[in-house]
């Protein structure tokens, strides 16, 4: 992960995203997908760590917008939950992938 963050292109993800984090006040600001997650026809699994910021309950109603996806939501994970219980997350992710 730190490797990931010390090739991110900087001014990029500061005009997208934003100076904080947790708070959006880039460009991305405004934009709100939501609305079209029903046009999403291809199979999706969506993962969220159990202590996620982006909360599961939030995850399961972008998984229920859409026809074709699953929630998984991974125990006593948080954001990084591929790092933070990776046996589980790939578990997840291969029986999504069969």
């Amino acid at each position: 992960m730190f490797e990931s963050s010390v090739n991110t292109n900087v001014q990029l993800r500061n005009h997208m995203w934003g100076c904080n984090d947790f708070m959006v006040s880039g460009v991305l600001k405004d934009y709100e997908r939501m609305p079209y997650l029903s046009e999403c026809k291809v199979r999706t699994l969506i993962t969220v760590g159990e202590y996620d910021f982006i909360s599961p309950a939030t995850c399961k109603t972008y998984a229920d917008s859409m026809d074709n996806a699953k929630l998984v939501i991974i125990p006593d994970a948080s954001h990084n939950s591929h790092l933070e219980q990776p046996k589980l997350y790939s578990d997840a992710l291969q029986l999504w992938l069969r």
